[in-house]
């Protein structure tokens, strides 16, 4: 599959250029979330008029002119299921991408299927077969093989006559107001989850007293911070359940927090002493600032 390899910030540049003069870009990208604080960015495939090109955001050590394009151009942005895309895009730029249109989403609006893999989609749109063989690579590893690039630009080369048909049965229903509404309410809650804490959500919470919850915040925060310093997964830290109970026993002494069972696992036997910080200075936050 002929396409361009950018690996240079110049050649990265030169593409941007390039995308910058098209007036529809589609985009999709290889990343790996499972040992990692934040899903860690690993490739690009963008395809748009006659330009087909892998970016190495490795190579290319920053590729926030890429997302810049995407937030501030003027060009439709085709990408399937972009939830990590939206990530990224406000991870580099802290904006939205502009003129976003995601099939998936679509698809649901026009009755085919939701949520529809880009593989069926592909299949019920286009007629044709995505690969397989590259579902478990460690995008990660370079160089990367012809197969590997190639399954990843197969993720590109349908989207803008999937765009064409998709956009016409909107267009037919009369539905482009509540594809863009959706839209924008996609990215606002992918931006609120990156900016938001979220210590509410953790598993087990619900009924926790106000000061349970404040103790709760407190580990919360502190289980966050060690996570990004050592970017790990914050529950590979920190157990929920194990931040639950802490709660509820609300204890800052530090052999109580020791004596907790599943609190003595070797990874967490450093950490009594700050857990029991934390719990100490949820006790010091006024009745009347609990959640």
């Amino acid at each position: 599959m002929k396409h361009q390899t950018i690996d240079t910030p110049e050649k990265l540049a030169e593409c941007c250029a390039r995308l910058a003069q098209c007036d529809l870009i589609g985009f999709d990208t290889e990343f790996v979330s499972e040992d990692c604080y934040r899903p860690e960015l690993c490739l690009i495939q963008v395809a748009a008029g006659d330009l087909l090109a892998v970016i190495d955001p490795y190579a290319c050590e920053d590729t926030t002119p890429f997302w810049n394009l995407l937030c501030d151009g003027s060009a439709t942005v085709v990408a399937h299921a972009a939830r990590e895309e939206i990530r990224f895009a406000y991870r580099f730029t802290a904006k939205p991408i502009s003129n976003l249109f995601d099939t998936q989403l679509t698809a649901g609006f026009v009755g085919i299927e939701y949520p529809a893999s880009l593989g069926t989609l592909v299949q019920r749109l286009v007629g044709e077969s995505l690969p397989k063989g590259e579902t478990r690579t460690d995008w990660r590893r370079r160089p990367l093989s012809n197969d590997q690039i190639r399954y990843a630009l197969t993720d590109v080369t349908n989207l803008e006559r999937m765009h064409r048909d998709l956009i016409d049965r909107i267009r037919q229903r009369d539905r482009e107001s509540w594809l863009q509404e959706e839209t924008d309410r996609l990215q606002d809650k992918v931006i609120q989850a990156e900016t938001q804490e979220r210590w509410q959500r953790v598993s087990g919470s619900s009924g926790l007293k106000p000061r349970q919850m404040e103790i709760l915040r407190h580990i919360w925060r502190w289980r966050e911070s060690v996570a990004q310093q050592r970017d790990r997964i914050p529950k590979r830290i920190l157990r929920d359940d194990l931040m639950v109970e802490l709660a509820k026993r609300g204890s800052s002494d530090v052999s109580k927090v020791r004596g907790i069972r599943g609190m003595e696992r070797r990874g967490l036997q450093q950490h009594h002493e700050d857990i029991a910080a934390a719990i100490q200075a949820a006790w010091q936050v006024d009745d009347a600032n609990l959640p």
